[in-house]
């Protein structure tokens, strides 16, 4: 079913999102385990 996520910045409203996948994607460098090629 679906997932929800809510996030925000201090002193702003929160933001509510709701999808049947979520990837959360902080910016750093990601880890490729072995036998992963990455196109």
């Amino acid at each position: 079913g679906p997932q929800t996520v809510k996030y925000g910045k201090v002193g702003l409203p929160d933001t509510t999102v709701t999808a049947k996948d979520i990837i959360i994607a902080t910016g750093s460098v990601p880890f490729v385990p072995n036998g992963i090629e990455i196109d």
